[in-house]
């Protein structure tokens, strides 16, 4: 059987010289050609296998060099045969994958070669070079960034020659081309991003071709190179997506708006740390919402999950950027809904938003996930969606209420002064909805549970309960939590929220009024409603329950809480003579001005006095006890005085009647104490007795060997006695027993 290739091809296709290997593949394509003419195609596949079988996969390297020179020629022998020349149809599969290999051979000058017979086989093959296209840019892939500059270049003329393949070609598989570009482009070497640029440049050039379509899954990979170290690389990038974005804006109907903005979003979520990707997603979402009106609504949700974020970023581009964005789709919710008011058909698609549905529920979710973000502009915007939202779906508050709650108060611990504002006065206005002040209220309070809600009550404790207080009125709130407190099992809980209420309270000026009507208790029954309904949760503190007695002049209540704080094992708790500290303190606010004028008249109150000595009596000898002590002293001598001699008089006038008691009780008055309920020795006396004249009661004294009354005196006295009269005309509006029972049942827990 005669050899496959003639001697005169195997003396020179394995030379070290090039000229020589060169003269090689002159012969084999004038062989090829000559068999290829006569018909003789088995003889044509017998010489591709010679060449690929002992040439261009030899070990040594100037045999590979020879056969890659004859393979390229045996496609340019069938190239130029006569049309109608018989070829194998599998020519292409033949030769290109053995030259294809050599493009990763250790020698430079092997890889070289390779090129240069692809670039040969190409330029003879054309069209019908693009059936091994996906291997050949693979390869060329990995050839732009080779470490040899010659098969860079020789690579270089390889592309541009495959790039110009595609151009003329009218059936290139676009969607397959994409999906190996959307992989490649990931990569980082500026050499491999370089050259996929080219090519994206090429395929948006050609006329034919629409890459808007493919925009999806083409920008994850072009935003990521907007951040490479490269110059030339950014400006490419940044020149190319221009390009395409003014593409999207002439002709949108080709780009799947919808499915561009998710991607875009998912890419705000991913790349939070490259500002140029941040920048460039934010622009393109502000023109896609411009551009398709309504269409986005339906992913506003996702979007805004991670457009909010943005607005608090530190770069004024980008927060800008998050804004216009914001803006847009929140103005055009706002239309959408006034459209939907105006149709009376709430649900339903409004005109002109293509039948798109805004799914509300998801939006509240996300929004109200952002108020648990650190940036104050984002939480504030997502308060605004609040907001909009629930002003025009109440139903939302039934489906979300929970998690809206959950996240309104989260946001109650930001460090802005503005958000806590802004998030009581949503707050407010869901508890403003039918049947949701309750739950706002239990929500509200929980905030202050744990080490975290502690810390919140002591520093915004004034804020919220003075906002919320403006905002649906401070009787209403006081009421509520009172109420939740009255249940509440945790009393240490308990008692510090009491206690923070009750500073509220006594110095916080909107509740003015919840002051005044607790100051009218011993005169309205509104006032000793209210009173008995704070006093029942208030109870867990004995400084606030002294303090809430004493705003309300139930001065007798005073003096029984101040007889059970007294005995062990409350008088024994460091927490009771703190509380009572701090209450001396308080008791020179302007809340507890009358109760200072109205020591100036102890005639009047007896049972004050007593509770103030009392509240003295208690006291460790510190700052307190002296501060109350000079407050104290400041009582006129001329009204202790007067006060003796009410008290001497009335004992004398009650010695008439009943030796035994009157004696024991003026003993008592003499003292300044009392017993509680009963003012001082008038208590004794008969109605008869009150009205008697100031005449009779000067005879008695000097019958008795005493001084006559002075007429200031007697004035005082006749003064006394016509207020105990109306006292004791009605039925006392506080009822102190009920009270003092509850008060003990209450501190018995603390006790314990």
């Amino acid at each position: 059987m005669p050899p496959v290739l003639p001697l005169s091809v195997t003396k020179h296709i394995a030379d070290k010289l090039y000229e020589k290997r060169k003269l090689a593949a002159l012969e084999v394509e004038q062989l090829v050609k000559q068999l290829a003419t006569a018909g003789r195609g088995a003889a044509v596949v017998d010489v591709i296998d010679t060449l690929v079988n002992s040439y261009a996969t030899s070990s040594a390297s100037n045999a590979r060099k020879g056969g890659l020179l004859c393979l390229a020629a045996t496609a340019v022998a069938l190239a130029g045969c006569p049309p109608g020349t018989p070829r194998p149809p599998d020519l292409l599969q033949k030769v290109v994958p053995p030259i294809l290999a050599s493009f990763t051979d250790q020698d430079a000058r092997v890889r070289y070669y390779a090129i240069e017979s692809l670039w040969n086989v190409a330029k003879s093959t054309r069209e019908s070079f693009l059936q091994v296209f996906p291997e050949i840019f693979e390869a060329l892939f990995r050839l732009c960034s080779d470490a040899d500059a010659n098969v860079q270049n020789a690579a270089s003329f390889l592309d541009n020659l495959v790039k110009d393949i595609v151009a003329e070609s009218h059936d290139f598989d676009v969607a397959g081309f994409v999906l190996t570009l959307q992989e490649y482009l990931e990569v980082a070497s500026p050499f491999k991003r370089q050259f996929l640029l080219g090519w994206l440049g090429l395929l948006d050039s050609l006329p034919d071709i629409d890459l808007v379509a493919h925009l999806p899954a083409l920008l994850p990979g072009l935003l990521g190179m907007l951040s490479d170290g490269n110059a030339e690389i950014r400006s490419a990038c940044t020149k190319l997506l221009a390009e395409f974005l003014l593409e999207v804006q002439t002709s949108g109907a080709h780009a799947d708006v919808s499915q561009l903005a998710l991607m875009l979003a998912q890419q705000l979520e991913q790349r939070q740390e490259d500002e140029a990707a941040l920048l460039t997603a934010l622009r393109w979402l502000h023109t896609l919402v411009q551009l398709a009106p309504g269409q986005l609504l339906p992913h506003a949700a996702v979007l805004l999950q991670n457009v909010l974020p943005c607005l608090g970023h530190a770069d004024g581009e980008i927060s800008a950027a998050a804004r216009q964005v914001n803006s847009d789709l929140l103005e055009q919710v706002q239309e959408r809904q006034e459209r939907q008011h105006q149709r009376g058909a709430s649900g339903l698609p409004a005109p002109g938003s293509g039948g798109a549905l805004l799914d509300s529920q998801s939006l509240l979710a996300a929004v109200s996930k952002q108020l648990e973000g650190e940036a104050e502009v984002s939480k504030l915007e997502a308060l605004q969606w609040v907001n909009v939202l629930l002003s025009h779906d109440a139903r939302l508050l039934q489906e979300q209420q929970q998690l809206l709650l959950a996240a309104l108060c989260d946001a109650l611990s930001a460090a802005s002064d503005r958000v806590v504002t802004e998030s009581l006065a949503v707050l407010a206005s869901v508890a403003h909805q039918r049947d949701h002040f309750p739950a706002v209220m239990a929500a509200l309070l929980g905030c202050f549970r744990g080490s975290g809600g502690a810390r919140l009550l002591q520093r915004r404790g004034g804020l919220v309960i003075q906002q919320m207080s403006q905002r649906l009125g401070g009787l209403r709130v006081y009421k509520e939590l009172s109420r939740l407190l009255q249940e509440e099992e945790d009393t240490a809980f308990a008692a510090s929220v009491v206690q923070a209420l009750n500073l509220i309270l006594l110095t916080s000026s909107p509740l003015q009024e919840l002051r005044a009507l607790l100051q009218s208790s011993l005169r309205s029954a509104e006032g000793a409603d209210v009173f008995a309904l704070l006093f029942a949760s208030w109870s867990h503190s004995c400084a606030a329950s002294l303090a809430l007695a004493l705003l309300a002049q139930a001065y007798s209540l005073a003096c029984e809480l101040l007889a059970v704080m007294a005995q062990e094992p409350l008088s024994m708790r460091p927490e009771t003579a703190v509380e009572l500290s701090q209450l001396v303190s308080l008791l020179e606010a302007p809340a507890f001005a009358p109760l200072r004028l109205q020591l100036l008249q102890p005639g009047l109150h007896p049972a004050l006095l007593r509770a103030v000595h009392g509240l003295l009596m208690l006291l460790p000898q510190g700052d307190a006890f002296r501060m109350l002590q000079t407050r104290l002293h400041s009582i006129p001598l001329m009204a202790l005085l007067s006060i003796r001699e009410q008290q001497q008089a009335q004992a004398l006038a009650a010695g008439r009647g009943s030796s035994s008691s009157g004696v024991g009780l003026a003993a008592a008055a003499g003292a300044g104490l009392s017993p509680v309920g009963s003012p001082p020795a008038t208590a004794a006396l008969g109605s008869s007795r009150r009205n008697s004249s100031s005449t009779s009661l000067d005879a008695s004294s000097s019958a008795s060997g005493e001084q006559p009354l002075s007429p200031t005196a007697r004035q005082q006295q006749q003064q006394q006695q016509q207020q105990q009269q109306l006292v004791a005309a009605r039925s006392p509006l506080i009822e102190e027993k009920r009270l003092v029972q509850l008060f003990k049942s209450r501190v018995a827990r603390l006790g314990s």
